[in-house]
């Protein structure tokens, strides 16, 4: 029988891939205990790829046992007398095989379970989509938390959740169809509450916690200006005791917080309702009033992810970096070397390499340049500088998989993205008028040095331009985006207008012929004052500063001509039209009246 049985070629087949299997996987593992494997392809092999060889090989023997048997009831084919086996022999022989491969597969699977847990798996198996993740993860705050306590952690069903998604993404893989970058915010996230709260007390009063921020100018002296302030943490509260504090937000028994995103990375908030004790108020920044259907989108309870986003994947910007680097003393102070580094940090590469490249030889061809004296006397400080700010680059921005800190904001805070200011904007009321807090002081008290004193004194936030007027109410990410920052002059922030001016504003002089207007000599602080918003109310004022009584009355009627002008040219631009139109809404034709109904004229004809 068993003589047959081994003739069966599924049986044969089977011998072969359970043998083979099973000799390689022990190989491995006597490679493994004597002198350990780094490599995690070996030990995907290993731990969840060969055993899955023996286990088919197995059932390619099963099957051909079971085939060989039935020709032989079918009378296909004739044991010989002597190659009969008592039935007990057959009980042995299987009670005997199934007691060697219980432990076998006991072993394999429970290692095979480990090993699609450890961190090793999950970052280093799929190693281009999972490059960027990793490597930040690597020296973020979490590092020493294995990847699987966050993304899958307790309980059978968000196991085989993860491990059916894994699937998916192994497939993706293997297609090289995932997606790049890899949309962030995750889709299949369990909720902070089973997560974060497992290692965080947010109910314990944290109080206020001095930070400091170090910060250096992009000019000649790299000049430092770091900020000191404080930050009132709070708690979340409970029942019993009130939540106070930045930790407010965070979602409790006593008190939460629902948002509606627009957007698929939640930027975009335009309904918030707060729910206190049993009492709601819907705050909204679309106009509608509170009892109107929310805006279509993503529903949430605000929990720790919506501002804490970034937990252990947040990857710097150029900015950050310079800090950094220059706090720590890892690169000397060099000539505008935070201008130029950021510069050459926030530029777009198709590679890394290519981006290690442009970073070296970019930052020494400009001290070669312009710094020929310091080139040739510091040398392997240049050289110093240029090899920690590529190596920051490879720890930071990831061009292969089209990611760095545009692609994935960090929501802490609202220096270089919304973040806390997607609601504390200022934009969303209520309908009994109250306005969600925009205040600085709400969560900071700003540290000063006055006079250039050592002692710190509580303030208000010194900036180095003086935000008056509309940029008093400015975002911060709206000129702070975590590249390169633009002088602190109004041409510096406002080039598109300056160019307008001009006339050398490229969208609009490849379509009409445009030359510098009557006021292009003017600087802006003539008309801006305060800097103040020019309109309606005070534009015949700012005239007749410098005109007699006739230019009100004539720029009176221009304003008519452009408003006209705009509103029939709107109906019958062409697709070229309308972008020039954009153009000039954003400039605003108050700048050059002559070339905006230039320009107007031109779109009105259907061009």
């Amino acid at each position: 029988m068993w003589r047959l049985t081994l003739r069966n070629p599924w049986t044969f087949a089977g011998l072969l891939l359970a043998g083979g299997a099973g000799m390689l996987h022990l190989t491995l593992l006597v490679t493994e205990v004597v002198m350990g494997t780094a490599n995690p392809y070996l030990n995907i092999a290993f731990h969840l790829v060969l055993p899955v060889f023996v286990f088919l090989g197995l059932v390619l023997i099963a099957i051909g046992v079971v085939r060989t048997r039935r020709r032989v009831r079918r009378g296909e084919l004739v044991i010989p007398e002597k190659g009969k086996i008592p039935v007990a022999g057959v009980i042995g022989g299987l009670v005997t095989t199934f007691a060697l491969l219980i432990p076998f597969l006991a072993f394999t699977g429970y290692s095979g379970y480990q090993y699609s847990e450890s961190v090793e798996f999950c970052g280093q198996a799929c190693h281009l989509p999972m490059g960027p993740t990793f490597t930040t993860y690597q020296h973020s705050p979490h590092a020493s938390v294995p990847c699987a306590d966050c993304h899958v952690g307790e309980g059978a069903w968000w196991f085989v959740r993860a491990k059916l998604n894994g699937t998916r993404q192994l497939w993706s893989m293997l297609t090289d169809s995932f997606p790049r970058p890899i949309p962030t915010p995750l889709e299949h996230m369990r909720p902070a509450g089973d997560i974060c709260k497992n290692c965080h007390w947010a109910e314990k009063p944290h109080g206020e916690r001095l930070i400091r921020r170090p910060h250096f100018a992009s000019d000649e002296a790299n000049s430092p200006r770091p900020v000191h302030m404080t930050l009132d943490l709070g708690r979340t509260g409970s029942v019993s005791e009130p939540a106070r504090g930045i930790h407010w937000h965070a979602a409790t028994d006593a008190h939460f917080v629902e948002y509606v995103a627009t957007d698929s990375k939640r930027l975009q908030i335009p309904w918030v309702r707060t729910n206190v004790a049993g009492e709601s108020i819907v705050y909204r920044s679309d106009g509608l009033p509170s009892d109107a259907p929310p805006p279509k989108g993503e529903l949430r309870v605000m929990d720790c992810m919506d501002c804490h986003n970034r937990p252990a994947h947040q990857g710097d910007s150029p900015q950050q970096i310079l800090d950094r680097l220059l706090y720590e003393g890892s690169v000397a102070s060099l000539p505008f070397l935070k201008r130029e580094a950021v510069a050459l940090l926030s530029a777009e590469y198709e590679t890394g390499a290519e981006a290690e490249e442009a970073i070296r030889s970019g930052l020494t061809a400009y001290y070669t340049e312009h710094y020929p004296a310091l080139a040739q006397e510091r040398p392997r400080e240049v050289e110093a500088a240029a090899d920690a700010i590529a190596e920051e680059y490879a720890l930071n921005l990831f061009p292969e998989m089209r990611t760095d800190w545009r692609v994935r904001p960090n929501h802490i805070g609202h220096l270089e993205t919304p973040g806390c200011q997607r609601c504390h904007g200022g934009q969303h009321q209520s309908d009994g008028g109250q306005v969600i807090g925009s205040d600085c002081r709400s969560c900071h008290t700003f540290m000063n040095h006055p006079g250039g004193t050592e002692s710190l004194v509580p303030g208000d936030y010194v900036h180095p331009m003086p935000l008056a007027g509309t940029h008093a109410g400015l975002a911060c990410a709206s000129c702070h985006d975590g590249g390169s920052t633009p002088p602190n002059t109004c041409e510096g922030c406002h080039a598109e207008i300056d160019a307008f001016v001009k006339g050398e504003l490229r969208e609009i002089a490849s379509l009409i012929e445009v030359t510098p207007g009557k006021h292009h000599d003017l600087a802006c602080e003539d008309c801006h004052a305060e800097p103040e918003r020019v309109d309606a109310t005070n534009r015949r004022a700012l005239c007749l500063e410098c005109h007699d009584d006739e230019i009100g009355d004539v720029a009176d009627e221009w304003h008519q001509e452009i408003d006209g002008l705009f509103a029939a040219a709107r109906n019958v631009a062409s697709k070229e039209g309308r972008a020039a139109l954009e153009v000039l809404d954003r400039v605003g034709p108050l700048h050059d009246f002559e070339q905006a109904r230039a320009l107007l004229e031109w779109a009105r004809r259907g061009k």
